[in-house]
Parts: C-alpha cells; sequence; structure tokens
C-alpha cells in the first residue's frame, strides 16, 4: 500500500483588499490499489497537511485537501522518469487539490490537537463605587493620605465616595479532560504569588461556569473548553482587606481594655483612630491600617499550570 507518485499540474493564487492571500494547487497522484480515500487524503507527502506552510508563501497554509479517484486500474507509469521502479504497478490515479488560506496563529493549531489552539485572552476594566477611607492631602507632594474626616475626626455620614477600577481577565482554553473537583474549588481564592506579572493577593478567580463539551474528529475524543475570569484589583493589598485601626474602646496600662470618652466623659458616638497597638492616635497623619487575607490564597502556577505565559 502506498503513494507511487504525485505530479503537479497547476495552481492558482488570489490577494484580496485585506491584503489576504489565498490559493490552490492541483496534483494527479497515483496510489496502489489497496489505498481508500482516507489513506490517499493523509500520505500526500511532508508539505501536505492541513495547516502546513505553503511552499513559497509563509502568510498561507493548507486549509483544504479533497482527493478523487479515478474510474480505471491501470499500470503505473512515471511521466518523469521511463526507469521508475514501480513502472507497470496496478494502481488508481487520483484528482488532488490542495486549497492554501490566510494563517491566523491566534485560531489555527498545526497539529489537529485543539489542546494546541492558542489560549485566547481579553482584559477590560469595570468601574464601580467605593468608600473613600483615606485619600491624598490636595497639592501634597509626594502625596500625604490621611483619612476622609470631618475637622472634629469623624467619618463623613453619608460616607466620601470615589470611583475604583477593577479589570477583567477573561481566558479560554481547551483541555482534552476536565476535574470539576479542583476546578470548582479554586472559585474565589487568590494567588498568593506573583502570576502574570500581577502582584500577590492581587487576582482572584472568579466561580467558574461549568464548561462545554465539544468532539474533536481529529482526535476522536472529546474535549473541554474552559473558560476562565480573573479578577484584578488594583489596590495596594490587592483583595486583602485594609480598614483603618478605629474603635470605641483603646487598651490601658495593664492591657484591659476601657470605652473611650470624651471631654465630659461620656462614651464617644464615632470611632475613634487607634495608633495599631489599641492606643488613642492624636495626630490623624499617624493613622495606621491594618490588613487582613479574606480570601483563601493558591499558587496559581499550580492551579492553572497551563496559564502561566498568557502575555508572552
Amino acid at each position: 500500500m502506498g503513494l507511487l507518485g504525485l505530479f503537479p499540474q497547476k495552481s492558482a493564487s488570489t490577494e484580496n483588499d485585506q491584503w489576504e492571500r489565498s490559493g490552490s494547487r492541483t496534483y494527479t497522484a497515483a496510489f496502489t490499489t489497496d489505498c481508500d480515500e482516507s489513506y490517499a487524503r493523509s500520505n500526500l507527502g511532508a508539505g501536505l497537511i492541513i495547516n502546513y506552510p505553503h511552499p513559497s508563501d509563509s502568510g498561507q497554509v493548507v486549509a483544504e485537501i479533497s482527493v478523487e479517484q479515478g474510474d480505471v486500474i491501470s499500470g503505473f507509469v512515471n511521466p518523469l522518469d521511463a526507469a521508475d521502479v514501480n513502472t507497470d504497478t496496478a494502481c488508481y490515479w487520483w484528482d488532488v487539490t490542495v486549497t492554501y488560506g490566510p494563517w491566523d496563529p491566534l485560531t489555527h493549531t498545526a497539529t489537529g490537537n485543539p489542546v494546541d489552539q492558542p489560549i485566547d485572552v481579553s482584559f477590560q476594566w469595570q468601574v464601580f463605587e467605593q468608600v473613600a477611607d483615606i485619600a491624598m492631602t490636595p497639592g501634597s507632594s509626594p502625596p500625604a493620605y490621611v483619612p476622609v474626616v470631618n475637622s472634629a475626626g469623624d467619618p463623613f455620614d453619608p460616607p466620601v465616595t470615589r470611583e475604583q477600577l477593577k479589570g477583567i481577565l477573561r481566558v479560554s482554553w481547551n483541555s482534552l479532560t476536565f476535574n470539576p473537583a479542583a476546578f470548582f474549588t479554586y472559585g474565589n481564592m487568590i494567588n498568593s504569588d506573583v502570576w502574570n506579572g500581577f502582584p500577590a493577593f492581587s487576582i482572584k478567580f472568579s466561580p467558574p461556569n461549568m464548561p462545554q463539551r465539544l468532539y474533536s474528529q481529529f482526535m476522536g475524543q472529546n474535549y473541554y473548553r474552559l473558560e476562565g475570569e480573573f479578577a484584578f484589583n488594583p489596590n495596594d493589598g490587592g483583595w486583602n482587606a485594609k480598614p483603618i485601626d478605629r474603635g470605641y474602646r483603646a487598651k490601658n496600662t495593664s492591657g484591659g481594655l476601657n470605652k473611650i470618652v470624651d471631654i465630659t466623659g461620656q462614651p464617644i458616638s464615632q470611632p475613634a483612630l487607634l495608633d495599631g497597638s489599641g492606643n488613642v492616635l492624636t495626630t490623624l497623619s499617624d493613622y495606621v491600617q491594618l490588613e487582613f487575607q479574606v480570601y483563601t490564597s493558591t499558587v496559581f502556577a499550580t492551579a492553572f499550570p497551563n496559564l502561566t505565559t498568557l502575555f508572552s
């Protein structure tokens, strides 16, 4: 079983107003009589494979291959070599058409394996409103940050707000396997270290949906189209909470807690600023922010091993 000879017949080429090039080449091929159409299509030679580059134009690749068997069995004759060792071997002559089209590195897979298709990445900003706990003193250089309170040191009611940005990174990729227990477990987890250039704790994997199950004719098996949404928080500390240290009680010299009172001796009605050690703070510029990790963290390079170089 095999190819006895492949002979070029004619070629054509087209270029459109988007500078996209396409074309075709036709051949006659001789295969031994035990070869069927599947074998013939897949065994035309190293250069005639889906997504293989055009022989003289790397901007085109093989987009389609069609073969059609002739009706009559004949003895093989090589029109270019009368002394060919396969002369008179019983064969069918096949018409072969190879169509070329533009190469798109973002969608094509040279191997036919859907897993090798490039990962699809998009990013956009979302705007939402957030209470402004701290702000810059106007005109300060370098910026001097102070708590947002009134002249008496109390928070504003209603509070001062500002527009806050959140980045949404959407990623889609193919996988031959799918482990729902692991994939869904990562929902609402944040990165414990730098991931794709984003600082630790600044990326949160949103709870995912069930992926779409597809079928690859080339692979002869199912595969999954996984989609992940990663939320980027550009604030200092990322998704960690950083509230200003304040409260209604302060530590005493013996380590106990006393209610904070005003100049009349009455318990305060608004939380007072604290110094990070449980003592009342008297200077606004010395405010303290505490930090709490409110989401479980994990190593994203381990959780998503194929998503470590999204921007390279």
